[in-house]
């Protein structure tokens, strides 16, 4: 029995000699393998022009007059202390945050406590549900959601007046934004030299933050026709995300597409009520035009893929073992990772005048090409995971791409009705008077759909993203039907929808 039991041991020993040898020789084969692959794709891109690395993609910092993030408004953001803290695993990591507490940035000077005299005109106005929960003054969604959904004209207004009383704290930043807002440039210093040390933090929290003060701001002044200050505001909103275009990381992008439908949603409400001059929506085209979505698009892609390929696990996860096989993982995927992401870009480059929709093929021979390899289909798990992201970042481009080229020609239709009295019988009677051509559909790159109501007014729409037009009306789900002009998409997909 002894014997039996020396030899067991002897076996088992041997047994796991010979797994971890394996293990070893195949993570040694996916680093040479990953490094050898890279290579090759490394010298592809390079060939093509492309540029892989941070400091050659992003341009030279404009001068400080110039810059809409050259404030200490902004600039306290950016300094940044390391801090060690432990992550749910227990392993301690360095997190790098701002040197002053939040609640000493300029930024959020306007979050002051609510008083109670605020309170109590406040609760007066929330739903009986949330009468217990109002929002301090950092947060206004929820003021902007009631402000729109209230129908009584009275009640409408002076709800309108008290939003503007408790946004007073935030006044004096608000002043600022809109001076910074005639700068014609934005660049803000991220640490791109300290991205493997996981220092890539940002404005676009308080961005996000202040584009829905911004944005609640806007809707108040428009309700009490203060439109000089609506007008201010919209170009203050145009601004935060112009700035969010120059910092190449999907976060950024995601956010500005947000910040710029809440100043279209803007302009077009007051383009319903007849408040603004010929002049305020020349300037509106002017500044709509400036917005090439898919070009920024490729643009945070490129961000992305030197991003993807510069990620160190062992900031999240410490220098472990763990830590070091997801290093591995990521080094052997890189390739693929690269692929993936130019295959996007240039399919929204070559597409843009076509169109991009559900037809258009972003992914699909790449994948086939993963899914063939099952050592591939296995180790690019994490690639696979985040394409639906990218696929619905893409999808959201060309949707605002589209309302932003709607309210364009929804500008020189109103335009024309201050000159005429009445809205065009076609888009033709805008040139070259209101509009030097007629945008066109970025779905499908033909002209926008256009009908002029029996009541006088208008209807403009383009095909959706899948392509299943409903004559001029939104569809019960995402992706169905038609981009309406001055309505919003159904956020709903159909395979989550209750039966």
């Amino acid at each position: 029995m002894r014997h039996f039991f020396k030899w067991l041991g002897i076996g088992l020993l041997t047994l796991i000699c010979l797994i971890l040898l394996a293990a070893g020789g195949l993570l040694g084969w996916m680093k040479w393998a990953g490094d050898r692959d890279w290579k090759r794709v490394q010298a592809e891109l390079q060939a093509k022009g492309e540029k892989l690395t941070f400091a050659e993609l992003i341009p030279p910092p404009p001068p400080d007059d110039q810059n809409f993030f050259a404030d200490p408004l902004w600039m306290q953001l950016t300094d940044l202390v390391p801090v060690k803290n432990k992550n749910e695993e227990g392993v301690e990591v360095t997190s790098w945050e701002p040197r002053l507490p939040a609640k000493e940035l300029l930024i959020n000077q306007g979050n002051t406590p609510l008083t109670n005299t605020e309170k109590m005109r406040l609760k007066a106005f929330l739903p009986k549900s949330e009468e217990a929960y109002p929002p301090d003054r950092s947060d206004f969604r929820l003021l902007n959601r009631e402000l729109r959904t209230t129908t009584d004209p009275v009640r409408r207004k002076l709800f309108a007046q008290l939003i503007l009383d408790l946004m007073q704290p935030a006044s004096p930043m608000l002043a600022k934004i809109t001076e910074l807002s005639k700068r014609p440039s934005a660049y803000f210093p991220l640490r791109y030299q300290d991205i493997d040390k996981g220092a890539i933090i940002g404005c676009h929290n308080e961005v996000l933050k202040l584009g829905q003060l911004l944005n609640t701001k806007c809707m108040a002044e428009l309700i009490l026709n203060n439109v000089e200050a609506a007008f201010t505001d919209i170009h203050s909103l145009a601004s935060l995300a112009s700035a969010q275009g120059s910092q190449p990381l999907l976060i950024y992008h995601l956010i500005r597409l947000s910040v710029v439908s809440m100043a279209l949603n803007n302009i077009n409400v007051g383009i319903e009520l007849h408040q603004w001059t010929d002049a305020q929506l020349a300037g509106f085209q002017t500044m709509l035009k400036k917005n090439d979505l898919a070009d920024d698009l490729c643009f945070t892609l490129r961000g992305e893929r030197i991003f993807a390929n510069h990620m160190d696990y062992s900031t999240s996860v410490g220098h472990s073992p763990m830590g070091i096989f997801f290093n591995l993982v990521l080094s052997y995927s890189k390739p693929a990772h690269s692929s993936l992401m130019q295959d996007a870009i240039e399919k929204l480059q070559s597409n843009k005048s076509t169109g991009v929709n559900v037809t258009t093929s972003l992914f699909e021979q790449r994948l086939k090409e993963i899914h063939a390899d099952p050592l591939k289909n296995l180790l690019y798990h994490m690639e696979t995971l985040a394409l639906p992201t990218l696929y619905g970042a893409i999808e959201k481009t060309i949707e605002v791409q589209t309302q932003i080229y709607q309210t364009i020609i929804a500008c020189a239709l109103e335009r024309f009705r201050i000159a005429h009295g009445f809205y065009p019988a076609s888009l033709d009677a805008l040139i070259p008077e209101y509009l030097v051509a007629i945008p066109k559909e970025p779905t499908t790159g033909e002209p926008m759909h256009y009908r002029l109501e029996p009541e006088g007014k208008f209807l403009l729409w383009a095909p959706g993203w899948n392509l299943k037009t409903l004559g001029g009306k939104r569809g019960e789900f995402k992706r169905d039907g038609d981009i309406v002009w001055n309505q919003k998409l159904p956020t709903q997909s159909r395979e989550t929808a209750k039966p």
